[in-house]
């Protein structure tokens, strides 16, 4: 998914695909911080345990997937036929 967003094939679907999944993440990550589970996070190295911080880092990422797939939908409208625009 990541090379497709890098290299801006199929954008639509992998900004997509990438918002999925990173919101099913942070909903599971949410449930276990709710519930006080202490669970390590590896995914940036250390095993951080799920903080505010772990939190707010991945609903950021969440944030800037969601905000990718709206405006890959957004950016690319059908061009409009010649003289079309003036009329």
């Amino acid at each position: 998914m990541g090379l497709l967003l890098i290299a801006g094939y199929w954008l639509r679907g992998a900004a997509a695909a990438t918002a999925l999944l990173l919101a099913v993440f942070f909903g599971l990550m949410v449930r276990a911080y709710a519930k006080g589970m202490e669970i390590n996070c590896g995914c940036f190295g250390t095993g951080d345990p799920i903080s505010w911080k772990t939190l707010l880092r991945d609903g950021s990422m969440l944030a800037a997937a969601l905000a990718l797939t709206v405006l890959s939908f957004l950016g690319r409208r059908k061009p409009e036929p010649d003289g079309a625009a003036g009329a």
